[in-house]
């Protein structure tokens, strides 16, 4: 059975109160403990702000890449090479490439240029591509759904982060503070040694 106190038990001890053997370095470890849960509480709502802040860009985005982006079939001019790798089986093989293709645009004018595809696709092969407003090839258009746990993990990432750093400056402080506490006793165990009249 585990008698260690609960570690709202040793908060609370910390607190000192009236209690003639609390110490300043406990009163102050308590402050700071305090102050610390404060920042992390006060932080949850900026961090919601941001991530909704976020969250927000990137479904502006999302609508304007969805209205701008079109789907045309880019046509390879030329092989797809084939990546070689060190190890057989080795994640370079499926890695796409780049390779020359042409391509009509909505206006019907016919563009070349380079587009992603396959290892080992042949010339002549058909690939459906994106293109953005000028007509280039461009990567798919950002997904609401993106935008949303791009805005979450944001808003989570800055609240994980600002607690870290507030976990890890009370650790350093706790250990600080223990070092003062110990060195407080041994100075009280040498005074009481001293004034002791037993030998």
């Amino acid at each position: 059975m585990n008698d260690r106190p609960s570690l709202l038990v040793r908060l609370w001890r910390l607190r000192g109160g009236r209690n003639p053997l609390a110490r300043r370095v406990d009163r102050a470890e308590f402050r700071l403990v305090l102050a610390a849960i404060a920042l992390v509480l006060i932080t949850i709502p900026f961090a919601t702000a941001i991530g909704s802040d976020v969250t927000a860009q990137g479904l502006e985005r999302s609508r304007h890449e969805s209205a701008t982006r079109t789907t045309v079939t880019a046509v390879t001019v030329a092989d797809a090479p084939y990546v070689r790798t060190a190890a057989v089986g080795s994640a370079g093989a499926n890695l796409p490439v780049d390779v020359a293709a042409t391509w009509t645009t909505a206006d019907g004018a016919e563009r070349h240029g380079v587009i992603v595809v396959e290892q080992g696709t042949k010339a002549g092969a058909k690939t459906t591509i994106w293109l953005d407003g000028a007509g280039n090839p461009a990567a798919a258009p950002f997904q609401p759904a993106d935008a949303r746990v791009s805005g979450l993990a944001t808003g989570i990432g800055i609240w994980l982060a600002v607690s870290a750093l507030l976990i890890a400056v009370c650790g350093a402080a706790h250990l600080a503070l223990n070092r003062r506490r110990y060195d407080q006793w041994g100075r009280e165990w040498d005074r009481i040694g001293r004034d002791s009249s037993y030998s």
